[in-house]
């Protein structure tokens, strides 16, 4: 399975053209929040068939940067992974929108609400071979969660089910200069970087023999 993830875009359709035409052989896309800037579902719904014209399988979670409105419209078009499990073969996806209380004006939400959303999705794709979390915010105390300045700006909520958990891959954005991976336990990490930089992240995971981990592959990519 290709795996594509494009986290804060920030509404850049242009720069997700380019991507999407490096990415044929995309089998799911999908979105780790911030979509769009600020905006409404009218933006949400093109940035999906702009994707969906790669593969129907697009799937996404919202950021700080987007809005209950925008959440809704992911739930609307059938790609929300927000307190929810999608099974896509033997590949469960489960995720949740929005960040921990920040700044106002910003699409957060209490850190207990975003365990328990969690939680459900996780559930939903217990029996699934591979497993991976979708989340618009990192794990909290990881190099993949620290701004500039030094400090950590990641969910409690997220690292709990990480830890609890152990999806095989966990993709993440929000802190733009914290492009990278990081293991946690059998976890993957990956914040994918800032799409509308033109970062995004390209997975191939294969399967192999029933009870051996499956191969991933991770490649950092740049328009």
């Amino acid at each position: 399975m290709i795996i594509i993830a494009i986290s804060d875009l920030h509404n850049r359709r242009d720069v997700l053209e380019d991507m999407l035409r490096e990415s044929p052989d995309a089998d799911v896309i999908v979105f780790p929040g911030d979509l769009t800037h600020f905006g409404c579902a009218a933006d949400t719904e093109s940035i999906l068939e702009q994707a969906r014209r790669v593969t129907p399988i697009v799937l996404g979670v919202a950021g700080n940067c987007d809005s209950a409105a925008v959440d809704a419209a992911l739930e609307e078009m059938g790609a929300s992974l927000s307190g929810r499990g999608v099974r896509v073969g033997e590949v469960g996806f489960f995720g949740v929108s929005g960040i921990p209380p920040w700044q106002a004006g910003m699409y957060c939400i209490p850190e207990n609400d975003l365990l328990t959303r969690l939680s459900t999705g996780a559930a939903a794709t217990a029996d699934c071979r591979i497993r991976v979390a979708v989340t618009h915010v990192p794990p909290y105390g990881t190099q993949l969660d620290r701004i500039w300045l030094g400090g950590h700006v990641g969910s409690r909520a997220v690292r709990e089910i990480v830890e609890k958990e152990q999806p095989n891959l966990l993709l993440c954005g929000h802190v733009h200069e914290a492009q990278g991976i990081e293991r946690l336990g059998r976890t993957l990490v990956i914040n994918c970087g800032a799409a509308k930089a033109g970062h995004f992240a390209r997975l191939a995971i294969e399967l192999q023999a029933a009870g051996a981990e499956p191969r991933i592959n991770v490649e950092f990519r740049r328009i």
